[in-house]
């Protein structure tokens, strides 16, 4: 079953809008990196990435039409709760790995998937990471390390953020453990850090 909670006329959130005046939240766990994907999208102004004491620029136009359909004039990422890993441009994401790479001490490893790009070994599948905030227009997010690294085998975890040629996309791995609030007649979007295992 699929529920969306975006904009559109088939969205939930429209359905119950008498109800919810237009307000709505959710709260997402940790999930394994095998799960189903959805289509659910908003969009928000993404300004810069602290790693430790660095601040990465992202710089990008806005988002409207892509190959992904129409998503809006404003705001340059999506947030989308149904697609798990986060993408950034290329551009942006080689500053990002290459700054985590020169921070973490870990002993960088191949990646037996082919799918990611930064792999390190990790005897209890956690590794020391600088801490990284994500800056949008007017809020930030300090990431929790499962919400930038996972473990994928046995003593091996990667960087769960990938490059991407077309758009940005804020992930729902990297949503994992905040109550993320949508007030739809205010054109707004919340984060509230929320244990949601507890829950």
């Amino acid at each position: 079953v699929t529920i969306r909670i975006g904009g559109g006329e088939v969205s939930i959130i429209n359905q119950l809008d008498k109800d919810i005046n237009g307000k709505f939240s959710y709260r997402l766990i940790s999930i394994p990196l095998d799960s189903p994907i959805s289509n659910v999208t908003s969009h928000i102004n993404f300004g810069s990435v602290s790693v430790g004491n660095k601040t990465l620029k992202f710089k990008s136009s806005k988002i409207g039409s892509s190959k992904f359909g129409s998503v809006g004039e404003e705001g340059n990422i999506i947030i989308n709760s149904g697609i798990m890993l986060t993408f950034l441009p290329n551009n942006f994401y080689l500053t990002l790995e290459s700054t985590l790479v020169n921070l973490i001490s870990a002993t960088k490893k191949d990646d037996p998937l082919g799918t990611f790009r930064l792999f390190y070994d990790s005897d209890n599948g956690t590794i020391n990471i600088p801490t990284i905030v994500i800056h949008f227009t007017n809020a930030y997010l300090e990431l929790s390390p499962s919400s930038t690294f996972s473990k994928i085998e046995e003593c091996l975890v990667c960087l769960i953020i990938v490059p991407a040629n077309e758009i940005a996309i804020f992930g729902n791995l990297a949503q994992g453990n905040f109550l993320i609030g949508y007030d739809l007649v205010a054109n707004k979007i919340s984060f509230k850090p929320t244990y949601c295992t507890k829950y």
